[in-house]
């Protein structure tokens, strides 16, 4: 299973109502080794990301 950011974007101009937002979000892992596997994976893409911006000296990214 895969979640798509589509989902949670809201574009410029967009009515926001926020009891029609979905709170919860079904898992995307099988089991907590799945979980690790896959959060390890993330990790790796976005510390790869980070660099390719950090080298570039032009754009900054701010993650919560």
């Amino acid at each position: 299973m895969k979640i798509h950011a589509k989902d949670f974007r809201v574009e410029e101009g967009d009515d926001v109502d926020l009891e029609k937002w979905p709170t919860k979000v079904d898992p995307v892992y099988r089991s907590k080794a799945q979980y690790k596997k896959l959060l390890d994976a993330h990790v790796e893409q976005l510390s790869a990301q980070k660099q390719l911006l950090y080298a570039s000296n032009r754009h900054a990214i701010l993650l919560i």
